[in-house]
Parts: structure tokens; C-alpha cells; sequence
């Protein structure tokens, strides 16, 4: 299957501008105009119980809407 230069692109963007997203492993899973998908693998996302990390989880979050914003800016799409 072939990758969506939106979403290759995307990640690209915040690999190079923001590399803790990087380090975390994080993906563009899925973008449309109500819906930004993003996934990171636990195994480099873990605290010592081996569950997801309070801080990888925030940044997930937080890179969302980031994500979400920059994304509709892009494509110029808005959602009501």
C-alpha cells in the first residue's frame, strides 16, 4: 500500500522539528479533516512498571492538537 505524502510529510515535519517525536518512535498513523491518528511504540515509551511513560503520553497528546492545528492550516480544511 501506498503512504500518503500528507502523512509522510507530516511526520517528517515534526522529526525535524521537534526530535523528541523522533526519539519517541512517533507515527502519522491517519489524518482527515475531524481525525489525526498518531501511534509510538511502548517499548521505547515505558516507565520502570512497563507501562506508557506519563510524559511520552502528555507529549502524544499535546503533539495532537499541534499536530491537528498545522495539519488544517496545510490543507486549509476546518471543521465545525
Amino acid at each position: 500500500m501506498k503512504a500518503d505524502p500528507l502523512l509522510t510529510e507530516t511526520e517528517a515535519f515534526f522529526h525535524d522539528q521537534i526530535p523528541l517525536t523522533k526519539a519517541m518512535g512517533v507515527k502519522v498513523e491517519a489524518y482527515d479533516e475531524h481525525h489525526l491518528v498518531l501511534i509510538a511504540p511502548l517499548e521505547v515509551n515505558h516507565n520502570h512498571l512497563g507501562t506508557a511513560f506519563g510524559g511520552s503520553l502528555s507529549a502524544m497528546a499535546t503533539l495532537a492538537g499541534y499536530g491537528m492545528l498545522w495539519l488544517e492550516l496545510e490543507t486549509g480544511t476546518r471543521t465545525s
